[in-house]
């Protein structure tokens, strides 16, 4: 992937985590962003490709992305189990290193999901995932 893509679904992961975790968020509220996002995720591409399929992408992108963070390797070990475990995982990281781990997630699962199903359709599903979280209504008022 061309490193201008990369960047911009780098951009869109942080965009997207950091508003669903807060303007300052703990090592949890990330692992939650983190979390909510994949099951929007897996929520948007079940239908098209089944969630047997969804869950063999996560658990290749956790792969990739234990390169740069290797505790995920762990993570992906747990199969059926990665989700909970990727939480815990995150949560006992600093918040910046949790962030990080989430945009390196979610920059592989795309990357993959692309070459599957190819970009223009893999862009066109996942735009509501990356479209930022509603506020509510405190967050307005504040």
């Amino acid at each position: 992937m061309p490193l201008s893509k990369k960047q911009h679904l780098r951009d869109l992961a942080r965009a997207t985590l950091m508003s669903r975790a807060g303007r300052t968020p703990d090592s949890a509220a990330v692992g939650a962003a983190v979390l909510g996002t994949w099951e929007l995720t897996a929520e948007q591409l079940t239908t098209l490709i089944g969630p047997r399929a969804v869950s063999v992408l996560l658990l290749r992108a956790l792969h990739l992305a234990s390169a740069e963070f290797p505790f995920l390797a762990q993570v992906a070990a747990q199969g059926n189990d990665a989700l909970p475990a990727l939480q815990a995982g995150l949560s006992e990281r600093l918040p910046g290193e949790a962030m990080e781990i989430g945009i390196s997630l979610m920059v592989a699962f795309n990357e993959l999901l692309a070459t599957l199903i190819g970009v223009s359709l893999s862009e066109r599903l996942m735009t509501p995932v990356w479209a930022p979280a509603p506020r509510t209504h405190e967050e307005k008022t504040h």
